[in-house]
């Protein structure tokens, strides 16, 4: 049996897929029910190192006053929503993205900049080529993604940042990989044991 976490799956399976097939450092980021994250160097997923968070992982890390899968999640979006209308009235990030108002937009531009400010640490200590967004709030790009590049690059921060529409197709295609035999030679050295 071989496995990798859903968002190692979801990143190795999108940098696969995506326009930079020759990116060397790829961090994939999973926005939704949680905020997931892995980090890859030549598509090998990195849990450890100087410029990788402590076990790959940056929903545990803090933020404001928490930490970082407070603000980067449905449970966020659903909060600030009742914040700034006093209506229980939405299911999900899709339901704010169809009302489309003036709080849908302050909404976005509120997580924009949290997630740019929160993310340019790791793009910079990482020194990524590539970004890769998946999970149902990444779906509402149109939203935040403009801001999210015009913020890093205003702070030097030149990342290819690419959505991937199909989270659940891209985490198969990164499970299946891991039957790749070249790659799960090198890859099950960096995985964690337990």
């Amino acid at each position: 049996m071989r496995f990798l976490n859903h968002a190692s799956s979801f990143g190795l399976g999108g940098s696969l897929t995506s326009r930079l097939p020759n990116a060397e450092k790829i961090i994939a980021v999973t926005l939704g029910t949680g905020f997931g994250a892995s980090f890859f160097r030549n598509r090998i997923p990195v849990i450890n190192g100087k410029d990788v968070p402590a076990g790959g992982c940056l929903w545990d890390k803090d933020f404001k006053e928490s930490f970082a899968d407070e603000y980067f999640s449905t449970r966020w979006f659903l909060q600030k929503h009742f914040e700034k209308t006093g209506e229980n009235n939405v299911s999900g990030v899709k339901d704010i993205v169809e009302e489309n108002s003036e709080s849908t937009k302050e909404i976005f531009a509120e997580f924009a900049e949290n997630l740019s400010k929160f993310m340019l640490p790791y793009l910079q200590n990482f020194n990524a080529d590539l970004l890769v967004l998946g999970g149902n709030i990444s779906k509402s790009h149109p939203f935040f993604l403009s801001q999210l590049r015009d913020y890093w690059k205003n702070n030097n921060c030149d990342v290819e940042t690419v959505v991937i529409e199909d989270t659940e197709e891209a985490s198969i295609l990164g499970s299946s990989f891991l039957f790749n035999e070249e790659f799960w030679k090198d890859a099950k050295e960096e995985l964690p044991t337990r």
